[in-house]
């Protein structure tokens, strides 16, 4: 891997970018897919239940925080990414109006 040479894209960033987008929004739906769980075993299950669903409720709760926490980094990553795309961008645009500058026409 030494030897390799890094090479940056903003499509791929751009790319990047996107994956991130769509993770935040699977996780939001992946965690909001559960909630109620607790009020159905209550429901269906009734008063015998309840130390059932007392500990599936934690259980929501947690998945909610963990869940939230993980969108907001997937969100956050994504934004860096945007904000990395648009500066090799400026960067690649700024280089090359100073190489043509230098360039002397024939």
């Amino acid at each position: 891997m030494s030897g390799d040479a890094l090479r940056v894209t903003t499509a791929h960033l751009v790319g990047l970018t996107a994956a991130q987008v769509r993770a935040a929004a699977d996780i939001r739906s992946a965690t909001s897919a559960v909630e109620g769980a607790d009020a159905a075993v209550r429901s269906t299950h009734g008063a015998i239940s309840s130390a059932t669903a007392d500990a599936v409720s934690q259980i929501v709760a947690a998945r909610r925080d963990a869940g939230t926490k993980m969108a907001m980094i997937a969100d956050e990553l994504g934004d860096k990414l945007t904000e990395a795309a648009r500066r090799y961008e400026q960067t690649d645009d700024t280089m090359s109006r100073a190489l043509r500058g230098q360039v002397q026409p024939r």
